[in-house]
């Protein structure tokens, strides 16, 4: 079995396009794709359907994200309930990395209580996924939500259960928080189960683009700031087998033009040129 696997993020294009995204994706040769919230919204009590949708493009649906406020403990029924759902559909679809960001960095009560809320509901999901779903947890971290930064990463994952509750980690999301994503790789390696690539533009581009933003937040995998060559290390030093999904916007080109050259350098990245590295 190949050591990665590479899909592609459907965010780039327009939910009512997701037909034509998994088109797209498959036709530039990814193994996967994910971020199809339009199929667990039109396919979550028509799994064969979605199966055959995948299945005609030979692809995999590598990941589905949720979000939720955990950190009250008046919504665990909610998030219980909502996240079971979505586990229960990537359980029948054949896939096993539920992705979830804690919403809200707003106190509840006080920092180290929101904590310890948070962490005794995702230890209780994380164990449900597991045993009724074989579907794996991973918390990823992003801008504006819970957890954010690497401390936060270290303050929640003190807590938890390790055998239950897992990271996702987006590297772009470190470059703009001004942190080291390969630190933070290096540091919790063995929690992370799924791995978003994503590679912030230049400021030569942002300075470029002006007030109106001609340039997206995330360009082409191999444009930006990131330095991938030092992620592929770590991983190979992690001896990391899972999903690598490339996270992109567009907003000056169509995004299948974004995707291949993303995929290209992805071929290049990893020495081959075939779909699965």
């Amino acid at each position: 079995m190949p050591r990665y696997q590479i899909a592609c993020h459907t965010r780039a294009w327009k939910p009512e396009q997701w037909k034509e995204s998994l088109d797209e994706i498959a036709g530039l040769g990814f193994a996967g794709v994910e971020g199809v919230s339009a199929l667990f919204e039109k396919f979550a009590d028509k799994t064969e359907l979605a199966k055959k949708h995948l299945h005609d493009r030979h692809l995999k649906l590598a990941a589905l994200a949720g979000s939720g406020v955990f950190t009250i403990p008046g919504r665990r029924e909610e998030m219980l309930h909502q996240h079971s759902a979505l586990a229960r559909f990537l359980q029948k679809l054949g896939t096993h990395h539920l992705l979830v960001t804690l919403e809200s960095r707003e106190i509840n009560e006080s920092l180290s209580h929101d904590f310890k809320a948070a962490a005794a509901l995702l230890d209780e999901l994380g164990k449900r996924c597991l045993d009724f779903f074989d579907v794996y947890l991973c918390v990823l971290p992003q801008r504006g939500s819970r957890i954010e930064t690497g401390d936060e990463i270290d303050r929640l994952m003190n807590l938890v259960d390790l055998d239950a509750v897992f990271l996702g980690l987006d590297t772009g999301q470190f470059v703009l928080m001004e942190e080291e994503p390969a630190k933070i790789l290096k540091t919790y390696g063995e929690c992370v189960r799924h791995l978003h690539f994503s590679d912030p533009v230049t400021n030569e581009k942002e300075e470029k683009a002006g007030p109106a933003g001609a340039y997206p937040e995330y360009g082409a995998l191999g444009e930006g700031r990131m330095n991938f060559a030092e992620i592929k290390d770590i991983l190979e030093v992690l001896d990391y087998h899972g999903w690598i999904t490339a996270v992109f916007d567009t907003s000056h080109e169509p995004p299948r033009e974004t995707a291949e050259r993303s995929k290209r350098f992805l071929d290049h990245l990893f020495g081959t040129g075939e779909q699965a590295l």
